[in-house]
């Protein structure tokens, strides 16, 4: 069973600066972050627990990759980047400049 805890951080101020992966968000153990020097198409990666997934943002949110998480996880996950699209494409044009 996997229990889903409601501790959540909300990361703002996002540059090439501070780091070379940057955290858009961090909630119930998941880490949604991008890559630099990565693709073009917008995306997000996520990470918990050595599982991955990679999550389009355009020109829908859709599952690109999934390394490791149930159904029922990547469902979650979906979920809360779609809640989140609009904020983690504003994160990514800033962090990429655009």
């Amino acid at each position: 069973m996997v229990m889903f805890y409601a501790k959540v951080y909300y990361l703002c101020s996002v540059t090439k600066k501070e780091t070379m992966s940057p955290k858009f968000l961090v909630e119930n153990g998941l880490i949604f972050k991008v890559f630099s020097r990565e693709e073009e198409r917008m995306h997000v990666h996520i990470e918990r627990d050595g599982n991955k997934a990679k999550v389009w943002l355009e020109p829908t949110v859709e599952l690109a990759e999934n390394k490791g998480f149930r159904q029922h996880e990547i469902n979650k996950i979906i979920k809360k980047v779609e809640e989140n699209a609009d904020d983690f494409r504003t994160k990514w044009n800033k962090y990429f400049n655009r």
